[in-house]
């Protein structure tokens, strides 16, 4: 092919007519019996019984206004903290001391005898003078 032709072709390319169609390959056919029928996938997740019993569990305590998710304001955050540590110290002062607490306790106890004794004793300082 020489370049006039290919150029000539190159030209006239865009200005072809559209191929010959078959009238009837745009019509949808009857036969939709025989075509295989698409189905839905199963979703394992969704099928799984753990999935439905949580699901049904946050229906119910939305319902019943149970906050799952532990969203509280701060304020009831605080108040809660407070009382979580009162009743800590409440079994703390409950339960009965060891020994090696009420042996550290009676040593403490002592200790601050001691340093209340030694504060309230008024101390006199010889002085010895060498001549």
């Amino acid at each position: 092919m020489d370049r006039s032709a290919a150029e000539s072709v190159f030209a006239n390319y865009h200005n072809r007519a559209p191929p010959p169609s078959c009238s009837s390959a745009l019509i949808p056919s009857n036969d939709e019996h025989l075509l295989v029928q698409p189905k839905k996938l199963a979703n394992p997740v969704m099928d799984s019984r753990n999935h439905r019993v949580m699901q049904q569990e946050l229906k119910l305590n939305n319902k019943l206004g149970i906050d799952v998710l532990n969203q509280k304001s701060e304020l009831s955050r605080v108040f809660q903290e407070k009382k979580r540590d009162q009743v800590y110290q409440e079994q703390k002062q409950k339960e009965k001391p060891s020994e090696f607490h009420l042996a550290l306790e009676k040593r403490k106890k002592q200790s601050e005898a001691k340093h209340q004794k030694e504060l309230n004793e008024i101390t006199y300082v010889r002085f010895r003078f060498y001549f």
